[in-house]
């Protein structure tokens, strides 16, 4: 997603035509797809034999539609406040939050794993 988003800039720094809208959306749905089928495996992968498939996976579902529907609501009022460039680099801050959460909880060799065990 980090990656889809600094595609996004820099085709909003360079190009200010309908093709670039265009490229956004393409990636867009790349991404989506791949997204969609990645959380389905990965809470198959952790949801084995427990028989709670469904609730985690509607759990994770219901977390992601919130948070596509919160995003746009918050970066449309930071894009008619400011302008277009300042929201696109709004939407990188949850994720590096995220990424940096991660790495502190999960990442053998980070200090806070290593106090963990």
């Amino acid at each position: 997603q980090a990656l889809r988003i600094g595609i996004i800039l820099a085709l909003t720094y360079t190009w200010s035509n309908p093709y670039a809208l265009v490229a956004t959306q393409l990636l867009d749905g790349i991404g989506a797809g791949v997204n969609g089928l990645a959380i389905m495996q990965l809470t198959k992968l952790l949801t084995n034999g427990t028989n709670n498939f469904g609730l985690a996976f509607s759990a994770i579902n219901f977390c992601g539609f919130l948070g596509g529907a919160l995003s746009n609501l918050i970066s449309g009022l930071i894009v008619t406040a400011t302008s277009y460039e300042i929201g696109f680099v709004w939407l990188l801050c949850p994720i590096m939050a995220s990424l940096f959460f991660i790495n502190l909880v999960a990442v053998p060799g980070s200090d806070h794993s290593k106090k963990n065990k």
